[in-house]
């Protein structure tokens, strides 16, 4: 019963960080420690995030492990995909003048994009190649 109750919260977990990158606009950014939408060229959201050790670079780890996570069987992932998919974009614009960051991010949109044309008839595991693929495409830096 307890491995049930792991597995639903933590469909609902990724459902809920999903959620929160769909919802960034142009100019946003996360504050990790309580999943918060902060402007990002605020002096508040730079003084709240270097105290808690955050940085453009844990968020990009954030945000892949979340976007590694989810299969095109994951529950609402329909509705989902094209709203992660402005989020990222809007991220994108946020982090312009950081070419590492938006070539990470520009990665996992192509990866979110990719996802979205390959929805199983049933619910599937992902596979350890398929995993490592993505995971090697995801490090490569252009």
């Amino acid at each position: 019963m307890q491995s049930v109750n792991k597995s639903c919260s933590s469909k609902m977990a990724l459902e809920l960080d999903l959620l929160l990158i769909s919802k960034l606009q142009p100019g946003q950014t996360i504050c990790l420690v309580d999943r918060s939408i902060i402007e990002h060229k605020s002096w508040f959201a730079s003084i709240k995030r270097s105290y808690n050790g955050e940085n453009r670079f844990k968020l990009m780890e954030f945000i892949t492990k979340t976007i590694t996570a989810v299969s095109p069987s994951t529950p609402k992932w329909s509705d989902l995909y094209p709203l992660v998919r402005r989020g990222l974009s809007n991220l994108r614009q946020t982090y312009y003048d950081d070419d590492i960051i938006t070539n990470q991010i520009e990665r996992l949109i192509n990866l979110l994009d990719i996802m979205s044309q390959h929805r199983p008839k049933k619910k599937a595991c992902a596979s350890v190649e398929g995993v490592n693929l993505i995971l090697k495409l995801l490090s490569t830096r252009t």
